[in-house]
């Protein structure tokens, strides 16, 4: 409930204030500040990894950056379109709401499964694949050194390559602290930047976002509940964090990619709007199945 409360009032935060606000600054904080400094103090902390989990969230971006590629050509849809569904729909919102619903849903014991999940899956995705996807959709086409070039510009990349690195080392209390602290930002200064820009849906998207929104909460939990049973994955606590985790919300910082790269970043804030009190529906079914 306090997720959902922190949604609402950031977003409205956001269109009370928006006269005020500079929404590119603080997609620039939430990107290069908040996300490297989330990045490394939650990567050095990770334990055993669940990898069929991770390969799950993995399995969810691949589905969508191939899906709306086809549905693309057939349609006829823009690159800029394209890019956007798959960082809204692609990436899993696992950590922001994901840990309070897990906690809710599963229990306790559900956070420390869901961490690798989050940090292999979708925060490592982001500094990784996102980059790419925003490349192409720019127009770097297919060719490896403009898309490469936007990796390794991404300070999140390197923040991620210095938290593993890490993993293991006992870092000095006092940074683990700040880097904690200024992690903890992402997520309300990604939705107040959201809030500051959000304007009524256009009709013609509608089809856009119920086909996004779709695939994010229906599709793609089904399909990787389909996968855990081929896998023969026991019906644990392991089994419905995955699920649930890749049932979850389209991510924050998905939408502030999208929208810094100037990414149809209208329909970037509706998808996530909507998909986020959407998602604590859906969510809760997909529970009741796991």
């Amino acid at each position: 409930m306090s997720a959902l409360l922190l949604v609402a009032l950031c977003l409205g935060a956001g269109v009370v204030a928006r006269r005020f606000l500079e929404p590119a600054a603080l997609s620039g904080y939430v990107l290069y500040v908040a996300l490297p400094a989330l990045a490394v103090g939650k990567l050095h902390q990770l334990g055993s990894v669940p990898w069929l989990g991770v390969g799950c969230v993995w399995l969810v971006f691949g589905g969508a950056w191939g899906g709306y590629t086809l549905a693309g050509r057939a349609f006829g849809l823009s690159r800029a379109t394209v890019a956007c569904l798959v960082l809204l729909t692609g990436l899993c919102n696992t950590s922001f709401l994901g840990f309070p619903l897990l906690e809710a849903l599963v229990g306790p014991q559900a956070i420390p499964l869901a961490l690798p999940l989050d940090q292999l899956g979708s925060f490592l995705l982001t500094c990784t694949l996102a980059p790419l996807v925003v490349a192409h959709a720019r127009g770097a086409g297919l060719e490896l050194r403009a898309p490469l070039g936007a990796i390794l510009r991404f300070p999140g990349f390197w923040a991620m390559l210095l938290g593993l690195a890490l993993r293991g080392v006992a870092v000095p209390e006092a940074i683990d602290g700040a880097l904690d602290r200024i992690g903890a930002t992402l997520s309300p200064v990604a939705l107040v930047a959201v809030g500051a820009q959000l304007a009524w849906p256009r009709a013609r998207d509608a089809g856009l976002v119920a086909v996004g929104l779709g695939y994010k909460l229906l599709i793609a939990p089904a399909l990787v509940l389909g996968v855990l049973m081929l896998a023969e994955q026991p019906h644990d606590a392991t089994f419905r964090v995955t699920l649930l985790e890749c049932a979850m919300a389209p991510m924050v910082t998905g939408a502030m990619l999208a929208v810094r790269a100037d990414l149809r970043p209208d329909l970037a804030q509706t998808l996530l709007a909507v998909g986020m009190p959407l998602s604590l529906a859906t969510v809760w079914a997909w529970a009741q199945l796991g």
